[in-house]
C-alpha cells in the first residue's frame, strides 16, 4: 500500500493540482484542496482567533487557536493578526478560492452557497465516525447529553415539584384569566348584537 493519499492517484485531481501549482498556489492533497497564494498568511500557530479583539469560541466552548484550523480556511477567514474578516470580505475571498476548482459546464461560481465566516472557520473533520463529515471544533461525541431537569424547587411549599405539573397548572391559571377578561364587568350593560 502506498503512503500517498488515494487522491493523488485520481486523474482529475492530478489535473487540478497541476493547474493550481502552475499558478503558484500550494496543493493540499489529503483534503483535495489548495492554499490560495493571494490569501496565504503564516500566523503564529498559538495565536488565538478573535472577533473584534475578543477570543472566538465555538458552540461547544472551544477557544480557537490558529493551530486548530485548517490552513486553507485560516487563509480565507483571518487577517494577519488572527482576527476574523468581515462576512463581505470572506465572501469575496471564498468565491475567488472556489473559482479555481473545476465545475460542470454552465455552472457559475457566484451561485454557490456561501457559509458564514464563523461557521466555516470553526469546522473540522469528525474523528468520532468514518463519515468524513465536518463537525464544529470542540465537539465530543463521547460526552454524555446534558440532563434536562424534570423538577424544580417551589418556595411556597418548600418542596421539589415536577416541572411538567407546574407548567400544566400555570397553563390552566392563564386560561382561566383569559376567560375572565372576556366577561363584562359589574354594572356594564350587555353588548347588543
Amino acid at each position: 500500500m502506498s503512503d500517498k493519499p488515494a487522491l493523488l492517484n485520481d486523474e482529475l485531481f492530478q489535473k487540478f493540482a497541476m493547474k493550481v501549482l502552475t499558478a503558484g498556489h500550494e496543493v493540499i492533497p489529503e483534503r483535495n484542496c489548495y492554499r490560495h497564494k493571494g490569501f496565504r498568511k503564516d500566523i503564529d500557530r498559538n495565536t488565538i482567533v478573535k472577533i473584534d479583539g475578543v477570543p472566538f469560541m465555538t458552540e461547544f466552548g472551544a477557544v480557537l487557536r490558529v493551530k486548530d484550523i485548517f490552513p486553507e480556511r485560516a487563509d480565507l477567514c483571518l487577517d494577519i493578526d488572527g482576527n476574523l474578516v468581515s462576512q463581505q470580505e470572506f465572501e469575496r475571498r471564498y468565491l475567488e478560492y472556489l473559482a479555481w476548482f473545476d465545475r460542470p459546464e454552465g455552472s457559475e461560481v457566484e451561485l454557490e452557497p456561501i457559509p458564514s465566516v464563523t461557521m466555516y472557520i470553526s469546522m473540522t473533520y469528525d474523528v468520532f465516525s468514518e463519515s468524513g463529515s465536518m463537525v464544529p471544533i470542540g465537539y465530543d461525541a463521547r460526552k454524555p447529553a446534558e440532563t434536562v431537569p424534570t423538577q424544580q424547587y417551589d418556595p411556597r411549599t418548600d418542596k421539589m415539584v415536577e416541572i411538567e405539573a407546574t407548567q400544566k397548572m400555570m397553563a390552566e391559571i392563564l386560561a382561566k384569566m383569559a376567560d375572565q377578561s372576556e366577561r363584562r364587568g359589574p354594572g356594564r350593560p350587555p353588548k347588543e348584537a
